[in-house]
């Protein structure tokens, strides 16, 4: 499908829409709860991981070369050759422990989340009782598939309000006022 092809720039690393949608990202307008401030947990090429980052180290780090304290220069120098393969998560700061740090199933590469986030993704921080329950909420920053898999997914979602929300809808409630 042209559309869908169109809908979906090429996002790769260092490419004009790999950098705008990792900017949106690591930005207030890129996440969920705007006013919220995140602090970033990255796991390395290596498994090391390092963290806690600001979306402003992070954004230095990963978008103008200049890794934040606790990064090497082997590890910046990695990270800078296969960026897509950094896995991140975003803790709300007001829930961030160093005592409880996520799983790995609360790490997503960027490889998945910058694409997902030029197709209008907003990324949605860790909370506490994401960490106590010890998983990610189901479908939790899914990312598009390779290949345009999203589009049937895209079409669900867009087709399930309509469908979905007209059972528990206040729709109908609207017009009881006038049949009197």
């Amino acid at each position: 499908d042209d559309a869908a092809a169109a809908a979906e720039p090429d996002v790769q690393p260092g490419s004009e829409a790999w950098n705008a949608a990792l900017t949106k990202l690591l930005s207030r307008a890129g996440f969920s709860g705007k006013d919220a401030d995140i602090k970033w947990r990255v796991i390395l090429a290596s498994g090391d991981r390092v963290g806690p980052f600001s979306c402003d180290q992070l954004t230095e780090w990963l978008l103008r070369g200049a890794a934040p304290k606790g990064i090497n220069k082997q590890q910046a120098g990695q990270a800078a050759a296969s960026p897509g393969a950094l896995q991140l998560c975003g803790i709300l700061a007001a829930d961030y422990n160093a005592q409880r740090l996520p799983g790995l199933k609360f790490f997503k590469p960027l490889s998945q989340l910058v694409p997902a986030v030029a197709a209008g993704l907003a990324y949605e921080a860790v909370n506490k009782h994401d960490l106590q329950r010890g998983l990610p909420k189901p479908k939790w920053n899914e990312a598009p598939g390779p290949g345009g898999s999203t589009p049937a997914a895209a079409a669900a979602a867009a087709a399930a309000p309509p469908a979905g929300a007209q059972p528990g809808a206040k729709g109908g409630q609207q017009q009881g006022g006038k049949a009197g």
